[in-house]
């Protein structure tokens, strides 16, 4: 008999089914889930999926418009219906609708993005594409065109979509324009004329970032001197469909009392309308701190993505472990044995790194010394720039005023220094200046611009 649901595993009888399935139970619910992903017919209207609204932004978004949005609309001047998709930034269109076109060429997608793009549906099936094309769309009855990026894709679409961006530049770009419910009614079939201001109102009015407030409980929260406490909060995150990271930001405008903080940190909210999230709180203060019940601590915004910092180690050096010497008139290195520490020091033994200091003015008999000594002392001089030296077998001793761990919560690197926190890192590894470390001890980084502009 084998397992009826992923069909991947088989056993002898009921009984040693029934024992294997704890350790079962997680591979056979991924492999289930892929193979639903797989055979599920491609399908835009099919649902929709929560990105870049928070669910309860997107539930009234659906409310409004329904899961299958028509949208009468003009592409380059031409009257077309198109998809609107509540759920996506992209916008799509078919290469066989782009032969309505002909003088539109489709440009490589390395012109917009850096990286590969990997273009998903909202069922988790891949897109190909084959590049990206700019065109102008307007809503029919309106005279504001927008200069509209739509990536070309191979398969066959009923219809264009247009990411849900697009409305909402059109809707905000109108400056309150009286006339903007009339055009959204035209232009959208379901919309009557009571709807469509309400649907204008509630675009105008997004913050797409926020998802929610996080409070405290209704109880009193007293933190020790001198420590950190981990608080549940429940926070009313709306429809989630899935486990969705977000970031918690405090709020530095609260009157929180003196020596408390707070700082960002990343979480993940688990599937429902309420998620419970734990906040770490630090008390500095040498006092008991107490926390009034429903104290606002800040909120979760939506994360757009999440990087690790990816570094390149750089791979050790092979060959021979003695030291390169360029032979002179060619372009070839032969190795030279290092010296025996305790062998006898002649002048000619002295390692590269310190074969080049100027010993001018010395006598013959000062030379002699000075090059013995120089030989004797030579893992004390750095062999280039990277080296900074080691003692292994130095120990320090540290007095806590207790065991527990001094953990910081993570601060978020500014992005616009992004690419130097990550080729800085990487330049620290590779010295052997830092190394990957799974310490319970952590503190954020702080990115501080010196004087002279560096990092």
């Amino acid at each position: 008999m084998q397992c009826s649901k992923c069909k991947a595993v088989k056993y002898c009888n009921r009984a040693c089914q029934k024992k294997h399935w704890p350790e079962h139970k997680v591979l056979c619910t991924a492999i289930s889930h892929l193979s639903n992903k797989e055979n599920k017919p491609l399908d835009p209207s099919d649902s929709t999926f929560v990105s870049h609204l928070t669910p309860r932004q997107h539930a009234t978004v659906v409310g409004l418009v329904g899961k299958r949005c028509t949208v009468n609309g003009e592409i380059n001047g031409h009257l077309v219906e198109v998809l609107w998709d509540t759920g996506a930034q992209v916008s799509i269109i078919s290469n066989e609708f782009l032969r309505n076109f002909p003088g539109v060429a489709v440009k490589d997608i390395s012109e917009l993005l850096d990286t590969k793009l990997n273009l998903t549906a909202a069922n988790g099936r891949e897109m190909p594409y084959i590049g990206w094309v700019e065109l102008n769309f307007r809503l029919s009855p309106c005279n504001h065109d927008l200069n509209v990026p739509f990536l070309v894709t191979e398969q066959c679409l009923d219809s264009p979509l247009i990411g849900f961006n697009v409305i909402e530049e059109i809707i905000k770009g109108s400056n309150g324009d009286a006339a903007l419910s009339k055009v959204i009614t035209a232009s959208f079939t379901d919309l009557d004329s009571q709807t469509a201001s309400v649907f204008v109102n509630f675009i105008e009015s997004l913050n797409q970032g926020e998802l929610c407030c996080i409070k405290t409980t209704k109880r009193d929260t007293t933190i020790p001197p001198k420590q950190s406490l981990r608080v549940t909060c429940r926070g009313n995150t709306g429809p989630v469909g899935r486990p969705t990271p977000v970031l918690f930001e405090p709020d530095e405008t609260n009157p929180w009392p003196d020596g408390l903080e707070i700082s960002e940190t990343l979480l993940t909210v688990k599937k429902g309308k309420s998620s419970q999230v734990d906040i770490d709180i630090t008390n500095n203060t040498n006092h008991e701190i107490v926390l009034r019940g429903r104290t606002s601590l800040g909120r979760l915004q939506l994360v757009q993505s999440v990087t690790p910092v990816e570094v390149k180690i750089k791979e050790p050096d092979s060959g021979n472990n003695g030291i390169q010497q360029e032979v002179p008139g060619s372009g070839t290195t032969n190795p030279v044995q290092p010296c025996d520490e305790e062998s006898e020091v002649a002048p000619m033994c002295i390692p590269t790194h310190i074969k080049d200091i100027d010993l001018e003015g010395l006598t013959l008999a000062q030379k002699e010394m000075a090059l013995k000594l120089l030989a004797e002392e030579a893992d004390a001089f750095a062999k280039d720039g990277n080296d900074v030296g080691c003692i292994p077998e130095l120990e320090l001793d540290l007095d806590l005023e207790d065991q527990t761990p001094v953990q910081k919560n993570y601060v978020a690197v500014p992005k616009p220094l992004y690419p130097e926190v990550k080729a800085y890192i990487e330049v620290l590894l590779n010295r052997n200046f830092i190394k990957k470390s799974s310490s319970s001890y952590s503190s954020p980084v702080v990115c501080v611009r010196k004087k002279d502009q560096s990092l």
